[in-house]
């Protein structure tokens, strides 16, 4: 019996040692636990505030980035009179001067001066039109309008230019186009120039072909306008597809050396429409040709 209470004894004492080894490596399981909780969430905190001032930092940047171009496409698009005005000035002048008695070789000299500057009056109507764009001060007019008379305005000024390269200058006009609509004339006729323009520069032999008809439109106040021109030139190669509406681009880099242009006409053409609530699309373009469309919802 004694024997037996002894042995209990021993049992009892090394189940509390153990015990006590246990409770002592949860304690320090515990408090290295706490510490490494402690730990982390000074980190976190440190992480946190760190996120927060390079967030912070990068909104601040972004915000000087957005003010520098909000600043200079103001300013750009405040100097379109300065710079306009001084640019028709030296070509009136060299067009009366190309009027009056001139020996060949100064014709040929002033010939030369009225090309190279509506050449650049072009590129400066085309910086200007994209910065007031760009600026948020792109001015929309709405008045009635004869949309054949815009369409043919734009076809007879461009004919003599496709003539000269052997194209012809086709226009269709559907008979369900109304006589009168209301939108801005002088945007449409320049968004339809410089689609024209293109298909005659980059259209070797064949046609270029207008097509002016409507289509439906959700709202029944307005009417859609749909405007296609096509051309039988080369396409645009497949890898520019998708950049020909963006700022700066062109068909393919040998563009600007053999065309020259800014590579804004139809970025500013496609913001023109889609500000008057229209859009522009490239239809199909491949080795036999382009065709281009623009829709447009008038009153």
């Amino acid at each position: 019996m004694t024997d037996e209470v002894e042995r209990l004894k021993r049992r009892a004492e090394r189940e509390r040692l153990a015990r006590k080894q246990a409770e002592g490596l949860l304690e320090t399981r515990s408090r290295e636990l706490f510490t490494a909780n402690e730990s982390l969430a000074r980190l976190a905190q440190m992480l946190e505030q760190q996120v927060e001032d390079r967030t912070r930092d990068l909104t601040e940047a972004l915000s000087r980035a957005e003010s520098a171009t909000q600043a200079k496409s103001a300013f750009l698009a405040t100097m379109s009179h300065e710079l306009r005005t001084p640019m028709n000035g030296v070509l009136g002048m060299a067009q009366l001067l190309r009027d009056s008695q001139l020996s060949n070789s100064q014709q040929g000299y002033v010939d030369a001066i009225v090309s190279s500057g509506e050449l650049l009056l072009s590129l400066i109507n085309d910086v200007l039109d994209f910065s007031k764009i760009e600026a948020g001060r792109l001015e929309l007019e709405v008045l009635p309008f004869d949309p054949r008379a815009a369409i043919n305005s734009v076809a007879d000024l461009l004919r003599f230019r496709a003539t000269e390269k052997g194209l012809a200058l086709l226009v269709d006009v559907a008979p369900e186009v109304p006589a009168v609509l209301r939108g801005d004339d002088m945007r449409l006729r320049q968004v339809l120039l410089n689609l024209v323009s293109n298909a005659i520069k980059f259209t070797a032999a064949g046609r270029i072909q207008i097509s002016l008809d409507t289509i439906g439109c959700v709202d029944p106040g307005l009417m859609g306008l749909r405007l296609t021109v096509t051309d039988t030139g080369p396409g645009i190669a497949a890898d520019r597809l998708e950049a020909i509406f963006e700022p700066f681009e062109q068909h393919s880099p040998s563009v600007a050396r053999e065309h020259g242009g800014t590579g804004l006409g139809l970025a500013i053409a496609k913001r023109v429409l889609i500000s008057h609530h229209g859009d522009l699309i490239l239809v199909a373009s491949s080795p036999e040709g382009t065709t281009m469309r623009l829709t447009l919802p008038l009153a």
